[in-house]
């Protein structure tokens, strides 16, 4: 897995903006550009098929094993939710990734904890009343625990 840069594109009609993640043998990798970087295949049978097809799967766990190691510490995750919560990624900003957000800096005594639980309020403040204040208290229950 690489990460590729700052990715702006279309996604379902709404801009999605941030850092994007991409596996070698990536979703977006047609077939043919996978057989043609990997010259050895020469497709001209069904066994050949059956090899191909193996192998790019095998190529798809690997990475995808790769992905889970580096993404699963809560300090990886972390920088992962935040990235996504600055870029702006569509679904970035749901109530659920903030408090998620909250929570791990919280667990891992960020320095920054106070003014990302200001700003996430921040984030919140045009909801309706009755959300607002169901979601200021959630967000108030974990700044004040001691985890």
């Amino acid at each position: 897995m690489g990460k590729v840069g700052t990715a702006s594109g279309e996604v379902n009609g709404s801009t999605a903006k941030g850092n994007t993640y991409v596996f070698s043998k990536s979703f977006f990798l047609t077939r043919e550009k996978y057989i043609n970087s990997n010259s050895k295949f020469l497709l001209a049978n069904k066994r050949d098929v059956a090899e191909f097809a193996k192998m790019f799967v095998d190529d798809c766990k690997r990475d995808i094993r790769r992905f889970v190691k580096e993404i699963i510490g809560p300090r990886n995750m972390l920088e992962f939710q935040l990235g996504g919560i600055d870029a702006g990624v569509r679904g970035g900003s749901t109530i659920h990734l903030l408090l998620r957000a909250l929570i791990l800096m919280k667990l891992l005594k960020h320095p920054d904890f106070e003014a990302r639980l200001a700003e996430f309020k921040a984030r919140i403040s045009g909801f309706d009343e009755a959300l607002k204040t169901r979601y200021y208290k959630k967000m108030d229950i974990v700044a004040q625990r001691a985890f």
